[in-house]
């Protein structure tokens, strides 16, 4: 989306600038003084460093926040959801998460090897999705710590069918904690899927109350 946004500004922005530069010294080499010359640079300095400004505070903008999404518009990189839900255990809570990283195929099998040389190889034709969430806790009902952890995740295929997941992967940097009201923590979490051939996504509490869905191919 940001990408996007930076693409539309600049297609309008290069073309003003490269016209303006254009028509500087085009006019200077007419003029030929010394006088007009500058005259000119002033005139182009002043028309592009407004436009200049205008980028920067286009490009630097507030992170997506978004309340909810759906399997076919998941969240990607960046996007920030926040999610009030009951939970069944502590009720109440309100929390934030964004998924920061993902890392597949060799290099994900990479790390998870070498965190624990015991950790499961993925079968034939399959691989990891290794991906980075940073999660805030904003409220909680009663001063109780809300757990995030693996099991609150599943990955499905780009059908809509959900992947079998291996039932413990250690890996550094966990995202399994219990999280208190205000508490912040950056972690990771593992998936197994199909290497080629699909576009899975991920869901945190799937089929439940507080559904939230990512992008994980890029």
């Amino acid at each position: 989306m940001k990408k996007n946004k930076k693409k539309q500004i600049l297609r309008y922005v290069i073309p003003f600038i490269a016209f303006m530069l254009v028509f500087g010294f085009t006019l200077a080499s007419c003029g030929g003084s010394e006088t007009s010359t500058k005259e000119v640079s002033k005139v182009v300095e002043e028309k592009i460093e407004p436009v200049e400004e205008e980028i920067i505070e286009e490009l630097i903008e507030e992170p997506v926040v978004i309340q909810t999404n759906s399997r076919t518009s998941p969240a990607v990189i960046g996007d920030i959801v926040i999610m009030e839900e009951e939970d069944w255990v502590i009720g109440k809570v309100k929390y934030e998460i964004e998924l920061l990283e993902v890392i597949s195929g060799d290099e994900a099998w990479k790390i998870v090897y070498e965190t624990n040389e015991f950790n499961s190889e993925p079968e034939g034709g399959m691989e990891y999705i290794l991906t980075k969430f940073r999660v805030k806790i904003l409220e909680t009902k009663d001063e109780s710590s809300f757990d995030v952890c693996h099991y609150r995740f599943s990955a499905v295929s780009s059908q809509g069918v959900p992947y079998d997941q291996p039932y413990s992967i250690e890996l550094d940097s966990d995202l399994c904690k219990d999280l208190y009201e205000a508490a912040e923590h950056i972690g990771w979490t593992y998936f197994i899927v199909d290497k080629e051939g699909d576009a899975p996504v991920v869901a945190m509490n799937r089929g439940g109350e507080g559904e939230i869905w990512f992008q994980v191919r890029y």
